[in-house]
C-alpha cells in the first residue's frame, strides 16, 4: 500500500489509505459512528460485478485487508457492502464501483429472504453485470437481491435505524463530520497513516 500525504485537501476530504491500482479507502462523510470507511475501485466501474473477475478479486482482497483494520480499530465487527448499480438508474449515490465499510453488524437487518454465497468472490457476478442489486458481506457469509430505485441509501438507512436514528441516514443533512474525524484520527493513530 502506498501512503500519500496532501496537506492541499481539507481535513475531511482525506484519503486513508491509497494503492494506485487496486483501489482507494476514505472516511465516509456522514459517518453514523466512527470507522465508516468506503472503499472505491482505482479503474471505473459501476459496480463490483462490471470489474473482470482478476481485478474483482484483487479489489475485494484489498477491501477485506481494509475492512480487517476497521474491525481492529473499531473493537467490532464490520459489514461490507455495495449498491451495484446498471447505468444510471439511481440505486446508488455514486455511479463509481465502491464498498461501504459499516462497523456494525446491522442486526436490525433481516437478510432471511435474500439470496446468499459462501464468500464475496463466489457471489454470481457474471448474473448480476448489468443489473441494479444490493449486496452483504456479513459475519462470512455475502447475501444479494435485486434492487430498485426505492433502494437508494438502503445500507445508511439500515446503519441509521441500527444507531437508533432511522431518519437521519442522508450525509449531505447529517454530515457527522466529528465521526468522520474520528475515524480519520483512529487511522492515523495506528501507524496505517493519512493520505
Amino acid at each position: 500500500m502506498k501512503i500519500q500525504s496532501d496537506e492541499k485537501r481539507p481535513w475531511f476530504d482525506m484519503h486513508i489509505l491509497d494503492t494506485s491500482d487496486i483501489g482507494s479507502a476514505v472516511a465516509g462523510l456522514g459517518a453514523l459512528k466512527p470507522g465508516y470507511v468506503i472503499v472505491f475501485g482505482n479503474q471505473h466501474h459501476l459496480s463490483m460485478a462490471d470489474i473482470g473477475p482478476t481485478d474483482r478479486n484483487d479489489f475485494i482482497e484489498y477491501s477485506l485487508t481494509v475492512a480487517q483494520r476497521v474491525e481492529h480499530l473499531t473493537g467490532g465487527p464490520v459489514v461490507v457492502a455495495e449498491h451495484g448499480s446498471s447505468k444510471q438508474d439511481g440505486t446508488s449515490c455514486i455511479n463509481h464501483v465502491h464498498l461501504q465499510l459499516i462497523p456494525s453488524q446491522l442486526k436490525t437487518l433481516d437478510l432471511s429472504t435474500w439470496n446468499s454465497a459462501s464468500s464475496l468472490a463466489d457471489l454470481p457476478f457474471d448474473r448480476l453485470a448489468g443489473t441494479s442489486y444490493l449486496m452483504a458481506l456479513r459475519e462470512g457469509t455475502a447475501f444479494y437481491r435485486n434492487a430498485s430505485v426505492e433502494d437508494r441509501r438502503f445500507f445508511r438507512r439500515a446503519f441509521a435505524e441500527d444507531q437508533g436514528v432511522p431518519h437521519e441516514d442522508d450525509y449531505i443533512v447529517w454530515p457527522r463530520l466529528a465521526s468522520v474525524r474520528t475515524t480519520i484520527d483512529q487511522w492515523a493513530r495506528s501507524g496505517a497513516g493519512v493520505s
